[in-house]
């Protein structure tokens, strides 16, 4: 059976997300002036934003836009700034109560927002 999202819960969501601001607004700032200076337009940069899972990945393909560095370089360097999430959600996983009683492939998927 699907579950729904009840409005009081996406409320409370918004309100515990709301002491992240304090760190996504400038580090999202700071990106878009180093996008913006290494020759990206302000829409290819907030693309970025929306389509890179992880900011540190988005810093890492920014200090190698100038670069003749590869494609393959690029996504390894990319992956090996995102491992620390496989840590961190395997961490999580165990205390979550979301995920107890979830089959194991949703509970994967899952790590993935």
């Amino acid at each position: 059976m699907p579950r729904t999202i009840e409005t009081a819960e996406f409320a409370a969501g918004l309100k515990a997300a709301a002491p992240l601001l304090v760190a996504m607004v400038p580090i999202g700032a700071v990106f878009g002036a180093v996008a913006v200076a290494k020759g990206l337009s302000p829409l290819e940069a907030c693309l970025m934003s929306v389509l890179v899972f992880a900011g540190g990945a988005q810093f890492v393909a920014m200090d190698s836009w100038g670069h003749p560095a590869s494609w393959t370089a690029l996504g390894f360097a990319a992956l090996l700034v995102n491992l620390r999430h496989v840590l961190m959600s395997a961490s999580i996983a165990g205390k979550n109560a979301r995920f107890q009683g979830m089959a194991e492939i949703r509970r994967h998927a899952s790590a993935y927002g």
